[in-house]
């Protein structure tokens, strides 16, 4: 499939899933690609698992590509909840270490992960709606996807 013809589907979220797909077959990924595809693993993880998922897995291993990702897309809101995430990490902050990473989230603190349930229902209020602006990037960067 083409950029054009993800970017013909009828709905929003295929068109998402589409451009994931294109971008995940890619072996080497412009910079559009790569803000795409943080924010879209960011919707994934926090979707099926909220912030401690996402630091969990190797998406944690980009946070802060993904909040540059999250503001070059305009989800101000978004951005904000991720910053508030980062910074409610135990020290040192977040490792760029998946395994590091876990040694740490095994041990964390309760009243973190309650700050982070807290921001999981902020997140699923959507004021940003993630799917429009990844679209509307897509759209605006479509030939960086080609």
């Amino acid at each position: 499939m083409t950029i054009d013809e993800a970017l013909a589907l009828q709905d929003t979220t295929s068109i998402i899933i589409a451009v994931g797909s294109i971008v995940a077959l890619k072996q080497n990924i412009s910079e559009a690609e790569q803000t795409f595809q943080y924010v879209d693993e960011l919707e994934s993880q926090v979707n099926n698992g909220g912030f401690q998922l996402f630091f969990y897995n190797y998406s944690g291993d980009f946070s802060l590509e993904t909040l540059v990702a999250l503001e070059t897309i305009g989800a101000t809101k978004t951005t904000e909840m991720l910053r508030k995430a980062i910074q409610l990490f135990p020290a040192p902050g977040v490792a760029m270490d998946t395994q590091m990473r876990r040694g740490i989230l095994d041990k964390i603190d309760k009243s973190i992960l309650e700050q982070w349930y807290h921001l999981d229902d902020e997140y699923f209020q959507y004021e940003d709606n993630i799917e429009e602006l990844l679209l509307k990037f897509v759209r605006e960067h479509k030939e960086a996807f080609v």
